[in-house]
This record gives structure tokens, C-alpha cells and sequence, in this order.
């Protein structure tokens, strides 16, 4: 993991922000930028654009016009789908940190079988041209990233709905813009509605957040349009009520504390040894660490029979290499893939955690409250379930 982290600072040419976590005003990105992949679950090809957005906007998505992606979903069926065998979730960003370690696996023949009907699909989508005049359009397509529009239990991905809208798998996108201070945001999905896997961390959002930079949010005048001399203050919230969820022996609490912090452990000490017990820590704002120290863990499961069951259900359709941790009592699938040793399986509960906790955002105020929030054996069900309590009980 050393390795792989002194190679991503010396060829990713970072722009680190200057600005405190603890600002006391809203922040966006500095400029656009864009990620392309396939979805874990659909194994469908969509692209995403972030872009600076101005103050008490929050963070939401729009949607490509209904027309324009159903034109998009008919390419794509044209094209055959890849086997079984070697299904698997290659990143598609021709920036992407994770292009050289992914490609240069033994996979060259169906690799390429895969990555000529995927730039097919992906010239289908870069060769669409949105006018101006499709622009109100866009407005009409928005998805406020809050935790009003979870309308179902999520099992292996957080969905956001509202009206005939909805996007999937939107916590480690949300988790990368939260941790990082990302207040205000508008994120632009072209293709399926579902956010690309990736290498099945955060990891790929954070160095795309890191290197475009961060900078205040503009105000917008209703007289003036946008004010880029003005600020918008941002008011982050705090509950005085400690209090608990619970499903059988899972549960996250919260306890009221002047500053962010929270806690997870895991345990598959009977299921899945080699995962066992497992426990950490993170403090939001008192660590600017994130992009190292928790947006590189990747995604779990608790063991091999596990996988065969969820795929049956529809879920991971695009495969497991490169992007799920899965383990075969005491070792690893791919021990080349585990980044933490004996923590990563924590960590990234902590990841998925605090993609839900930014759904508390309300124009660009709130996010991750003050308090120390401490989980054990928490799923993502647990976590929404949390937050939704969460709120009735906040502050400003």
C-alpha cells in the first residue's frame, strides 16, 4: 500500500486545498471535473460530471433527460455482454490513478473483448451534445442528495428517489465531497443511473476532489445573479440527545461532543476469520487525512457463499476483481487487493457511514454533525435508519 500511495503522489500532479475543515463558510469545487465507469450492480456504463455549484444549492444530481437516456440505454443493448467467467468493473476514466495497476492484470484478451463494446457505448454518450435550450430541462431532472429522497431499505447500495427520478449507489461519491468539505456540488449523470464503481472505494472521487481543488461557494443575488465576492455562511448542526438504534446485536449510538468523531467495529470472527475483529476510529475535522486513511478501503462481503447468494439476487452483476474484498475463511480471495491489513473492513464502514451522514446537508448547511457516533456491525440499512432519527433530533 506504500508503494502504491508513493506512486499516486508522485503521477497524480495533486492540487491540495488550503481552506480549514472548520471554515465557517460553504465550499465547492474549484472547477469541474469527470469520472466514467460501469455500475456494480447493473454492469452499465455511465458517465459523471461534477461541477462548482453555487452557495445554499447543497449537493444534488440532474439527470439526463428522459429522451436523450432511453437513446442511450437502446445503444447499449446493441452491444453483447461479457461472460460470466471474467465479469469485471474496470474503470473508464482516461485519467482514472487506477488505470495502469487494473490493466495490467492477466485479463489482456477478455479485457479487450470488454473495452471495445464499452468505447462504443462510450462514443454513444461523448457524441451527445446537449443544447442550451435543453438546459431548463436539467432543472426539471434534479435530485436533492438528502435523506428525505431514501424512499427504500438499502441493502448493498444507498438509492435516492423522488417523482420518476433515481439514482443508485450514491455513498462514496457523497462520502468523498463530505469529508472533504464539499458543501455545494451538482453532479451530472449521463448514461444509467448509477454511480460507477470504480475500484470499489472512494478513492477515485477523493483524487479527482484533491486535484481540481476547493473554494468558496458564490452567493446568488436574485438581483445580481452570482456575487463572487460574497460568502455564505455555513451553519453545521449538533443533537443534545444521545440515543441508539438497534437490529439483533447491530447498533450505532450517538453521544452529543464538541467535536466529529466516529467509531466502528466489525466482527466475522466465526464466519470469516480472516476478517475477525476489527475497530477504528476517525475524527472528521480534526483529520484531513481521509483520502489515505479511509476513501482507499474497499468494499466486503463476509464470505464467498455470501457472493453466490447476493448475485443470484441481481446484486455485483459486474463482478468482484478489482473492486469487492471477499474472503474464503482464513485468507483472502485476492490478497493483491487488501490495502489494510487488519482494519480495512472497518474503515470502510466508516466510508459508507459518512456518505450517509452527508444526506443531513441542507442547502449547503449541515453534513456530518457534531458528536461522536460509534457503530458496531453497522449495514447500510442501520445507517439510514440512524440518520433518519438522527435528524429529528438536530440543532443549529
Amino acid at each position: 500500500y506504500n508503494t502504491y500511495r508513493c506512486n499516486t503522489i508522485m503521477n497524480s500532479n495533486l492540487v491540495y486545498d488550503s481552506l480549514p475543515k472548520m471554515d465557517k463558510y460553504q465550499k465547492t469545487i474549484f472547477k469541474s471535473f469527470e469520472i466514467s465507469g460501469l455500475g456494480l450492480h447493473s454492469g452499465k456504463y455511465a458517465k459523471i460530471i461534477v461541477n462548482p455549484a453555487p452557495s445554499g444549492t447543497g449537493k444534488y444530481f440532474i439527470l439526463l433527460p428522459q429522451e436523450v437516456n432511453q437513446d442511450l440505454k437502446n445503444n447499449f443493448q446493441r452491444f453483447p455482454t461479457h461472460n460470466n467467467s471474467y465479469k469485471t468493473s474496470i474503470p473508464m476514466s482516461k485519467n482514472d490513478i487506477f488505470s495502469d495497476l487494473i490493466l495490467s492484470r492477466t485479463f489482456s484478451n477478455k479485457k479487450n473483448y470488454i473495452m471495445s463494446h464499452i468505447d462504443l457505448y462510450k462514443e454513444s454518450i461523448d457524441s451527445k451534445e446537449i443544447k442550451n435550450d435543453n438546459i431548463f430541462n436539467f432543472l426539471k431532472n434534479r435530485l436533492p442528495a438528502q435523506i428525505e429522497c431514501v424512499k427504500q431499505k438499502p441493502r448493498f447500495y444507498v438509492s435516492l428517489r423522488e417523482d420518476n427520478k433515481e439514482v443508485n449507489c450514491v455513498e462514496h461519491i457523497l462520502s468523498s465531497l463530505e469529508a472533504m468539505s464539499i458543501d455545494n456540488a451538482e453532479i451530472l449523470i449521463y448514461g444509467y443511473p448509477e454511480i460507477p464503481v470504480l475500484d470499489g472505494s472512494s478513492l477515485g472521487w477523493a483524487n479527482k476532489i484533491s486535484q481540481v481543488g476547493v473554494k468558496y461557494s458564490q452567493r446568488v443575488s436574485n438581483v445580481m445573479g452570482i456575487d463572487s465576492n460574497k460568502r455564505s455562511r455555513k451553519y453545521r448542526f449538533y443533537s443534545k440527545r444521545p440515543f441508539s438504534v438497534h437490529s439483533h446485536d447491530r447498533f450505532i449510538s450517538y453521544y452529543p461532543d464538541n467535536s466529529s468523531k466516529i467509531t466502528v467495529g466489525v466482527d466475522f470472527q466465526n464466519e470469516s476469520p480472516i476478517i475477525g475483529k476489527q475497530w477504528f476510529s476517525y475524527s472528521i475535522y480534526d483529520d484531513d487525512h481521509y483520502k489515505w486513511e479511509i476513501s482507499p478501503a474497499r468494499m466486503y462481503l463476509p464470505s464467498l457463499d455470501t457472493l453466490y447468494k447476493v448475485k443470484d439476487l441481481g446484486y455485483f452483476q459486474s463482478g468482484i476483481e478489482n473492486t469487492v474484498n471477499v474472503p474464503l475463511q482464513n485468507h483472502w480471495i485476492d490478497y493483491d487487493q487488501i490495502r489494510y491489513t487488519n482494519t480495512e473492513c472497518a474503515r470502510h464502514e466508516i466510508l459508507d457511514l459518512i456518505g450517509c451522514l452527508s444526506l443531513l446537508g441542507f442547502k449547503g448547511n449541515g453534513g456530518i454533525p457534531y458528536g461522536h457516533i460509534v457503530a458496531y456491525k453497522p449495514d447500510l440499512e442501520l445507517m439510514i435508519r440512524f440518520v433518519k432519527e438522527l435528524k429529528e433530533t438536530l440543532q443549529i
